[in-house]
């Protein structure tokens, strides 16, 4: 279909699936997504500082060790802090759901932070082409 012949598929071991998204555009509030990008530097400034701290970091992953892909990177993390020059980039992505409170108010809650988010930047375009394509189709 549409996702196929538009390059909206992801990889996974089954062989190929339609990426993850939302079918259909959804309006967020003015004042909900200025709460977001408010509360998103500093909740990037706090995970930065987290996952600085080896320490804490391998305290957190301790668990989850047995992941190969996770455990590749706790290794170079730790090899990262030993570098001279310690140099820190990240590409991050918040994902929010919104909750109505008792009085009906929407409230942005954090569902998720994602700290290899670079993978999934392109498709955002693609989504947005999808979106056209079925407002113009089922308009």
């Amino acid at each position: 279909g549409w996702s196929g012949s538009n390059g909206l598929l992801v990889k996974d071991t089954a062989g190929f699936r339609h990426a993850p998204m939302t079918l259909l555009p959804y309006a967020v509030p003015s004042t909900v997504f200025q709460q977001c990008m408010d509360v998103h530097g500093p909740m990037t400034r706090l995970y930065t500082e987290l996952s600085a701290s080896t320490t804490e970091l391998s305290k957190s992953v301790q668990s989850v060790l047995s992941d190969p892909f996770t455990a590749k990177l706790h290794e170079l993390a730790h090899a990262a802090a030993k570098h001279p020059k310690r140099i820190r980039f990240s590409i991050n992505r918040s994902d929010y759901m919104m909750h109505s409170l008792n009085d009906g108010t929407k409230v942005p809650k954090q569902v998720e932070f994602n700290t290899i988010a670079a993978s999934f930047s392109v498709l955002s375009q693609r989504v947005a082409s999808l979106h056209s394509f079925l407002a113009k189709k089922h308009g």
